[in-house]
This record gives structure tokens, sequence and C-alpha cells, in this order.
């Protein structure tokens, strides 16, 4: 893992000359060999670069000495007992929930959604809802324990710029109606009033990030922040490819290098913190597929990036003669569930099963039921009027 100059305990003096002329992590400082030329790019004596190049290694000797044992030997038991006791995060597809089902230690059901511990990775043509998806799991995440949900926090990493809070409202909105009238029989009404939007919010963490060097330096602050809120359950990237696509020609080793970092990074992240790790990311034309009805799209980065994560999902729309406002949501890779696929569409409300009554159904049921009621009294009292008379 990369670490970021400004995580480094150095003066305010020392760190901004390093940043100032462009040195972003401590390891490019450290691969420098010549002591002349880290004093010309600094525009510094030599003493003053000798000194930075000193506390940057006897930095790194205390962190070697204090992480020395990483590795743990664990019995598979262990293992499967771990893999049972975490709770996964519900879609708020059904279909797709059903999809990712787990059997969870202590619980006579099975619960689907996104599995914790590993990397899982979501791809597909834009307006497939993949964006849609990732917010709603940060939402799904901070749903209470009372209330049936994990009660932790998310991490949303922005490449794109394309996060819009007003949305991440409206969605909270329609899903708290929905859990209510699913699970508002089984918690106190405490905890549906205590639940607030500006509670949800106030569970997600944002970055806006710039530049592929951006990226490495958040998932390295991100180790920190999940030592200093352990409740984080789940971090996002959207999307993976943004900044790596753009990369020039001539800087190709680089950009598989901290391609390479960066996956290495997640894996270890989602497993030392039993997290999800949720990466978006776009697709690209495989001209070597003979298979038409996947448009031979297959996810971008290439063949080093695609053995990354764990779980992947692909996002596709799904031509139809009745309705052709579905898409499809395929599993295309999980090392302990088959391949499958589900439908779903995009509403107001998110992403919900292709059958899912959009048009205000709970609602609607609501105002149904108070006309009638209405209707009734109507007619009741024009009994006794008449009867009056």
């Amino acid at each position: 893992m990369f670490h970021g100059i400004q995580t480094i305990p150095l003066s305010d003096e020392d760190r901004f000359l390093l940043l100032s002329v462009g040195f972003r992590f401590a390891e490019e400082i450290l691969r420098l060999q010549d002591l002349e030329l880290f004093s010309k790019l600094l525009k510094c004596p030599l003493t003053k670069a000798k000194s930075i190049l000193s506390e940057l290694k006897e930095y790194f000797l205390r962190e070697t000495f204090n992480k020395r044992i990483t590795c743990r030997l664990y019995t598979l038991s262990h293992l499967k007992k771990k893999e049972k006791s975490l709770k996964p995060i519900s879609t708020f597809i059904s279909g797709l929930d059903r999809i990712l089902y787990f059997h969870i230690e202590g619980s006579n059901e099975l619960l689907g959604g996104v599995p914790r511990g590993c990397v899982t990775e979501i791809y597909g043509a834009p307006g497939t809802g993949k964006t849609q998806l990732a917010k709603q799991l940060c939402l799904s995440v901070s749903i209470p324990t009372e209330l049936g949900g994990i009660g932790g926090e998310a991490i949303f990493v922005d490449t794109e710029g394309s996060f819009v809070v007003s949305r991440v409202a409206e969605q909270f909105e329609h899903m708290k109606v929905e859990l209510l009238y699913s699970r508002g029989k089984l918690s106190d009404e405490s905890s549906w009033t205590t639940y607030t939007l500006e509670k949800a919010l106030s569970r997600i963490h944002f970055y806006r990030i710039l530049s592929s060097k951006d990226l490495l330096e958040v998932v390295a602050k991100i180790k920190i922040l999940c030592d200093q809120i352990p409740t984080t359950k789940l971090i996002v990237i959207d999307s993976i490819a943004f900044h790596f696509r753009c990369s020039p020609p001539d800087a190709m080793n680089l950009r598989n290098s901290r391609l390479g970092r960066l996956a290495l990074d997640l894996a270890n992240l989602a497993h030392q913190y039993e997290l999800a790790v949720v990466v978006v990311n776009h697709v690209t034309t495989n001209v070597r597929t003979s298979d038409r009805s996947r448009e031979g799209l297959t996810p971008a980065l290439g063949d080093m990036w695609c053995h990354t994560s764990s779980v992947q999902i692909s996002l596709q729309r799904f031509s139809s003669l009745m309705d052709g406002g579905n898409f499809q949501a395929t599993l295309e890779k999980c090392p302990f569930l088959t391949k499958n696929y589900c439908l779903y569409k995009i509403t107001e409300r998110g992403l919900r099963d292709w059958n899912f009554k959009s048009s205000s159904t709970v609602e609607g049921s609501s105002q149904k039921k108070l006309k009638v009621d209405l209707k009734k009294d109507i007619d009741q009292k024009s009994k006794v009027i008449a009867n009056d008379l």
C-alpha cells in the first residue's frame, strides 16, 4: 500500500515542499538513489534533503517493525464461521438478492445481497443504473440493526463527478416507506423516528478525486479512516476505469503498476476490515467473442483487472417485445454461487424488480382504503338523515 505524503508525520514546511514539486507518495522518494538529484528537485540544500530522507526512512523502519508479522494461520472451521457471520448488504432488488443468497449463522432464513469480505465488480453500458445501484447500497448499509439492517457506514469515492445528493435523498424516502410496510411490525416506533434522512446521509462519507494518483492516495487514507470508524462496512468506487482509461500510451507501465497496487489494497481492505468493496466499471468491446447475445461487451481495463474481483455482476438492457424498459442483472462470477440472472427496471425509487409496482403502490393502497372508508361513512350518514326525514 502506498503511503501518501499527507499521512506521514512530517513538519508542515517539509510536507509543503514535497507536495509543491509533485511528490505524492513516500515510495517515490525512497526509490531515488541520487541525493543530489533529490536536492535539485526540491531546490533546497543537501542537508535539508538528507534530513527529509532520513525522516522518511526512520518512519518506514518503525512501520516495518510494528507490522513485521502480517500473516496469520487460520483453520478452515474458523474461516467457515467467519463467512457465515458476515451479513450481506441488500441491493433492494429482490431478484438480485435471491441470486446472492447466504445462510447466516444463527438465522433460519437465507439473506441475500452483496457479500462482505471481498471485492465485487458491477459493470455495464451507460444508462443501465450502475451509479444508482451503488447509491442504493450506501443507503442499505446505513439501515439500523433494529430495522433489520447492518447499521454500518459507507465511503463513496467519486471519480466522474456524477454523484447527486438530491437523488440519494429521493431514494431514501422511497426506501424508508418500503421498509416501514415490510418490517414495521418487527421494530419499535422509536427506531423509525430516529432513522431520518440526516442520519442516513451522515453515515455516507464522500471523496471526489481528479486523478489516478489521487485514487491511490485516497485508498491509503481509507485504511486510516476504517481504524477511526470501525462501523465502516462498505467502500464504493464509481468508477474504477475513468482515470485509468485516459492514460497516454507511453505510460502503460505506470498504469499497470498502479492498477496492480490498487487491486491488492482493495482486496486487503475487504479482508482485514470485513467490509464490502464495490467497484463500478465501464465496458469495452471484445472482438474475440462469438456470443452475439452479449454484443461482445466485457469489463474495461483488460485481463489484468478482470481477475481482481471475486464477484462480478453485469448490467445490460433486456430486449423484449412486451416491455422494452427492462434490464438484466447477471451474476457472471462468484466463488460460491452458480451463474444466474434476474430482470429489473429503473424507477423513481431506484432499481427494483421488473414486476415491481412502481406507481406508488403503498401510498395508492392507503388512499384507496381512505376513499372506501369515506364512502362508507357518507352512506351511513345518508341513511341516518333519511330515517330522520
